[in-house]
């Protein structure tokens, strides 16, 4: 709106009163330009302010993510030293209970021996050429029934635990199964034969009872059956296969520790 500037006197003629008019105009223009450069630098100041706070909260912002950020991966790696220890443990846990397992096979190895070479003698021989005196030496071996008792027991926590999943080397964790594997299947293999053996047994304690001597001891199994020859076989086999995976796992533990000791060194540093 237009403001007229009011005199205190009244103007003696138009031209006066136009010049007034015109006074008054470029006064209300001026103030109005003033009040808006006024209003733009509070603004500006406004935005100054604003930018400044919210760079300052951007610093604060960035410096809690970065601590974050590296509090996360403190845990990280902490978890994954531990986790590599306790992958450790039990692998060395399963390494010793496979040596155990080998010492055992060896043993049964050594007492079917003579088993194998009893029923060796009565394939090899006629019955009319058998000698009484050479079949009562191998009296231990026909009638020998082996314990069999393999230790599972740091297998079976190594998969309850969940650590088997830590365990990257694909060609190491499946060589442990099927070594493992192969002690079930041998297992049941002996118990097999065991319990034929047994039953053939049974069948002599009559003869043995009435003190007849005239009968071969455990023909029919030393003779018509694999087990005889298999037992020992397997045996060997499966020993060698546990002694192949003592040795991956120690190659693996070996490897894995040079690394630790790299990545503490480099730590250092």
């Amino acid at each position: 709106m237009l403001r007229l500037y009011v005199r205190t006197r009244r103007p003696h003629s138009q031209t006066e009163m136009f010049c007034g008019i015109k006074k008054n105009y470029h006064l209300c223009t001026r103030e109005r330009i003033i009040s808006r450069c006024n209003v733009k630098n509070k603004r500006m100041s406004t935005f100054k302010i604003s930018f400044k706070k919210i760079g300052k909260y951007l610093r604060e912002l960035s410096v809690v993510v970065v601590g974050i950020a590296i509090t996360v991966s403190i845990g990280i790696w902490i978890n994954g030293r531990t986790n590599e220890k306790d992958l450790q443990l039990y692998l060395d846990g399963i390494r010793l209970e496979l040596e155990q397992n080998v010492i055992h096979l060896e043993e049964l190895i050594t007492e079917m021996k003579k088993s194998e070479e009893y029923a060796n003698y009565l394939k090899t021989h006629d019955k009319k050429s058998y000698h009484t005196d050479t079949i009562q030496s191998f009296l231990n071996a026909y009638y020998s029934i082996q314990f069999i008792s393999f230790k599972t027991n740091a297998f079976e926590m190594f998969k309850i635990s969940g650590t088997m999943r830590f365990l990257d080397d694909k060609d190491l964790l499946f060589a442990v199964w099927d070594a493992y594997t192969r002690l079930d299947e041998l297992k049941s293999f002996l118990e097999q034969g065991d319990q034929i053996k047994l039953e053939e047994m049974k069948k002599e304690l009559p003869m043995i009872a009435a003190g007849k001597k005239d009968f071969i001891p455990m023909y029919t199994y030393y003779i018509a059956t694999p087990f005889p020859f298999e037992m020992p076989k397997i045996c060997r086999e499966s020993s060698d296969l546990l002694q192949e995976t003592i040795l991956k796992i120690e190659l693996f533990s070996t490897g894995t520790r040079a690394s630790r000791s790299h990545s503490s060194a480099a730590m250092r540093l």
